[in-house]
């Protein structure tokens, strides 16, 4: 910024860069959540249904819609 109207551009490309990062940062964090929701959920119905037993049955197409979402996230490659 000292050096003026000079380096706008080069500026703007900074910012853009450092934006491009978070993004990156945030879907990793995401994903993180993704994966431990899914693990709460899972062991949570685990210790109300008694048993895992049931549960992979319930994967992905018969999960509550939010854990189905999680799960399909907490997935990608």
């Amino acid at each position: 910024a000292m050096e003026g109207d000079s380096t706008i551009e080069e500026r703007l490309q900074l910012f853009y860069r450092q934006r491009q990062i978070l993004q990156a940062q945030m879907e990793e964090l995401q994903h993180t959540m993704d994966v431990l929701d899914f693990k709460c959920w899972y062991y949570e119905q685990a210790i109300k249904d008694g048993s895992e037993d049931t549960i992979p049955a319930m994967i992905p197409n018969n999960l509550p819609e939010d854990i189905r979402r999680a799960y399909e996230n907490s997935h990608k490659e």
